[in-house]
C-alpha cells in the first residue's frame, strides 16, 4: 500500500512540476500546478525549519544544538537559493515577453 502511494504521489508531483514549466500548455493548468509544486516545497522548508528550531530548544546536547543550526542553515540556504531563482526566472520571463 505504501508503494502504492508513493507511485501516485511521484506521478502528481512530477507531473504538476512538468506541467508548472511547460509554457504550451494553458495557464488555467500550470498556474495551480505552481501553487501545488510551490506549497509541497514550501511544506518541506518549513517542516525543517521547525525541527531545526526544536532541535535548538531542546538544548539535550551539544549534537542537538548543532544539528539544529545546520538544518536552520540549510533552510535559510534553501530559501535564499529559491527567491533568486524565481528571480532570474521572472527576469528571464518578462525579456521573453518584451521579444514578442
Amino acid at each position: 500500500m505504501e508503494v502504492l502511494l508513493e507511485i501516485a504521489l511521484s506521478l502528481i508531483f512530477e507531473g504538476c512540476a512538468e506541467a508548472a514549466g511547460n509554457r504550451k500548455l494553458t495557464p488555467w493548468i500550470r498556474y495551480p500546478a505552481i501553487v501545488l509544486v510551490s506549497a509541497f516545497v514550501l511544506a518541506v522548508l518549513g517542516l525543517v525549519g521547525f525541527v531545526g528550531v526544536v532541535m535548538i530548544t531542546s538544548g539535550d546536547s551539544v549534537f542537538s544544538i548543532c544539528g539544529g543550526l545546520l538544518l536552520l542553515g540549510l533552510d535559510v540556504f534553501l530559501l535564499l537559493k529559491g527567491i533568486k531563482r524565481l528571480k532570474t526566472e521572472a527576469h528571464r520571463y518578462r525579456k521573453h515577453e518584451t521579444e514578442l
